[in-house]
């Protein structure tokens, strides 16, 4: 089997396992897309068992080059060692060509010649409240209920009311689609007070948030309503991404991290360690006191 062939059926599967609640192809999906085209480009007429750890690395050089970030090339790699997992199953290629193909190393900042990612900080409470001066009433509350809730992006703007069950003073969001759902569990995000007033109270009936439209938010619209906010208060532009951080560093140091790990609906510890700003502050208040 030529690796043109392989590619084809492993997209055929992965669009079958890869596709939202509505039907259409998830992200997941076209990243691993993207991917298998680049190989393929790169090896266009080989055996898909020729494909062997040095053929790999040369490929993976080549993103180096197009200067991908560690991360991305490392996911790439992966989506790459997970298409030769699904041919050894169907016995395309020996098991002997998986493991070899698998047994390339993920590249380490430091150790390589590929440019680290960009750390993604916080945003400072001076620019965050400049930016809140200048913003209108409702892209006011959505940036302070993001700030205090630190959902995800997607769970944020496509959040509808009947999603949301409140009761007195808290209110539970079970998002209809989030990032794990294929793995068919769900994610539980709950309000306080100060949120539930945030949200309003009129027209309780389809997105929370609406443009003016009526349509949801998506990634882009939102993002460039933040950007244009923050080009009239004259400040640094900030992301989205980094409110969530904002609520990563403050969960972890009021409640801990196994309670933030819940908040952000991350899979493990771990992944909640990267959205959490440096404590050297913490670490100074207990020197003072204990040390």
């Amino acid at each position: 089997m030529y690796l043109y062939e392989l590619i084809e059926k492993y997209k055929e599967y992965a669009l079958d396992c890869y596709v939202g609640r509505d039907g259409k192809p998830t992200n997941e999906f076209k990243s691993i897309r993207q991917v298998l085209s680049q190989l393929n480009d790169y090896y266009p007429m080989i055996r898909a068992s020729r494909l062997r750890p040095l053929k790999v690395i040369e490929f993976r050089d080549d993103l180096i080059e197009r200067d991908n970030t560690i991360e991305t090339i490392n996911d790439k790699v992966s989506r790459i060692k997970r298409m030769y997992r699904y041919a050894c199953e169907r016995e395309y290629v020996d098991s002997e060509v998986f493991v070899a193909v698998n047994s390339v190393t993920p590249l380490k900042p430091g150790r390589c010649r590929a440019r680290a990612n960009k750390k993604v900080n916080p945003v400072d409470w001076k620019r965050l409240r400049a930016v809140l001066r200048v913003s209108n009433d409702q892209l006011q509350r959505m940036i302070r209920v993001h700030y205090l809730t630190g959902m995800r992006p997607t769970e944020f703007f496509e959040m509808k009311w009947q999603d949301l069950k409140i009761q007195n003073d808290v209110a539970l969001y079970v998002p209809e689609d989030h990032k794990t759902s294929y793995l068919k569990k769900k994610r539980y995000i709950v309000f306080g007070p100060r949120v539930i007033k945030l949200l309003g109270s009129n027209q309780r009936i389809g997105y929370v948030f609406k443009t003016k439209y009526g349509t949801s938010y998506n990634k882009y619209s939102y993002r460039r309503e933040i950007v244009r906010a923050c080009e009239r208060a004259g400040v640094e532009k900030f992301t989205p991404r980094q409110l969530r951080h904002n609520s990563a560093t403050r969960f972890c140091r009021r409640f801990g991290i196994s309670v933030a790990k819940e908040l952000l609906g991350h899979e493990t510890e771990a992944m909640t360690r990267i959205y959490v700003e440096d404590n050297v502050r913490g670490l100074l208040d207990y020197a003072r006191q204990a040390v």
